[in-house]
């Protein structure tokens, strides 16, 4: 039984690698501040807010600036978008530009919608999500120095506040230069050393003020058992090791940052103005835009978000559950509290598609048994943008002008968005666009 249970792992864990590899996006530099969209009469430029693995600006004052120049725009609509995994200061401005020309062209063309007044304010958030790279390099199999991504990847994911610098830094060197290693090279040694140092990383579901059960219990978490190892057929390089750390320390990161940094700025903005609020998340996105409401609405009078959309969301379907199916004692979903800080509709797309989310998604969280973000199926550990909101009839994704029939009322949308979104990171259709627009200007 017991080497089934290995044989079992090993081949789970490398599928899981393989899908990993090809969650990813772009190239340019964009620094925090600068507006990498031109503003139109529909919108106006994008602001940036880049914060670092505690959610805390890197710019110290930029969530009271940003709060002071909706304020003085006489802002009557602000729209926060959040990136997902993989996605650093090197990629997020283009990601963010890239759809919001394709969103501009369709608000433009359906101008008359908007609300009267209406004045716009966008902030994309800088996270550092970024993961470990794929290539020959990445799975410990040439006679190749380790790409600049990848050591960038690695640098990133180890927290700072675990150990003093000197100890971290030296951790990482061992980590670099056992992932240089061929996978024939590696000794059971190296691998033990390897995955103790993961497991010592590994951030704290502590450091979360909402910890849920998909924020533990994953491989590299909780105190390191003695003889602590990995199973011989189990991510069998370094490099493999890596990138299914990233994919978890990633996405308790995007918890941290939506409760610490996100969660300031709403409530910054909220004070400031007037101003309708809206929120857009993209695959771990989602989980940086909730985490954020939710913490937002456990403020004293705290302003409700008027809409929130999540697109190709890579959380639970079960995250807004009224009871997460096989939990004892009963709980609902982790972010369920969520429907009572929110006015309008909260949308998410879902696609067959999505082979990361349909495929892969799942074998992560099922090997961290993570329910319900709580942590999520059809099957138990599905995620939300491969199958839509647990018990919620899907709506199929319209032509751009075809309406929707949103209203002001606290509900979930389902939208089977298959025939637009033919990959994970594929959101920059007019259909989505459209989408946003209708979200926004429900009449």
């Amino acid at each position: 039984m017991c080497l089934e249970i290995v044989k079992w792992c090993g081949i789970v864990l490398a599928t899981l690698v393989a899908g990993l590899m090809s969650w990813g996006a772009g190239s340019v530099a964009r620094p925090d501040g600068e507006n990498p969209v031109k503003a139109d009469s529909t919108f106006p430029a994008l602001r940036l807010l880049a914060v670092d693995e505690e959610g805390k600006p890197r710019n110290a004052n930029r969530i009271k600036e940003l709060a002071k120049e909706a304020k003085a725009a006489d802002a009557t609509d602000i729209y926060i978008l959040s990136h997902g995994w993989n996605t650093g200061a090197a990629e997020a401005g283009p990601e963010y530009e890239s759809r919001l020309q394709v969103t501009q062209k369709v608000a433009a063309e359906y101008a008359k919608l908007r609300p009267n007044p209406y004045k716009p304010f966008l902030i994309g958030i800088v996270w550092p999500s970024k993961a470990w790279d794929s290539g020959a390099a990445a799975e410990g199999a040439g006679e190749v120095s380790l790409t600049p991504a990848n050591i960038a990847a690695l640098e990133e994911s180890f927290p700072r506040n675990k150990v003093k610098a000197s100890e971290r830094a030296a951790d990482l060197k061992t980590i670099t230069e056992l992932a240089e290693k061929k996978k024939a090279e590696l000794t059971p040694a190296d691998r033990s050393t390897a995955y103790k140092l993961f497991r010592k990383y590994s951030i704290d579901p502590a450091k979360m003020k909402y910890p849920e059960d998909i924020d533990s219990n994953n491989l590299f978490d909780g105190p390191v058992p003695e003889g602590a190892t990995l199973p011989e057929g189990a991510l069998p390089s370094i490099g493999d090791m890596a990138r299914v750390f990233t994919f978890w320390q990633m996405k308790k990161r995007a918890g941290i940052v939506g409760e610490n940094g996100v969660a300031s700025l709403l409530g910054e903005l909220a004070s400031a103005t007037q101003a309708r609020l809206h929120l857009f998340g993209h695959s771990f996105g989602s989980k940086v835009v909730l985490s954020a409401a939710l913490v937002h609405s456990k403020k004293p009078q705290a302003r409700k978000v008027n809409t929130v959309v999540l697109l190709q969301g890579a959380i639970s379907y079960q995250a807004f559950a009224r009871q997460v199916t096989g939990i004892n004692p009963p709980r609902p979903g982790g972010y369920r509290q969520v429907l009572k800080a929110v006015k309008g509709p909260i949308i998410a797309t879902f696609s067959k598609n999505d082979k990361e989310l349909n495929r892969y998604y799942p074998l992560g969280a099922g090997w961290a048994r993570q329910r319900g973000e709580l942590e999520a199926g059809p099957g138990k550990y599905s995620a939300l943008g491969a199958v839509g909101f647990d018990g919620e009839p899907p709506t199929d994704m319209k032509a751009v002008g075809i309406d929707y029939r949103f209203t002001d009322e606290p509900k979930l949308y389902s939208i089977k968005a298959s025939a637009y979104i033919p990959g994970h990171s594929d959101i920059s259709d007019p259909a989505v666009a459209w989408l946003e627009w209708a979200a926004i200007v429900r009449k």
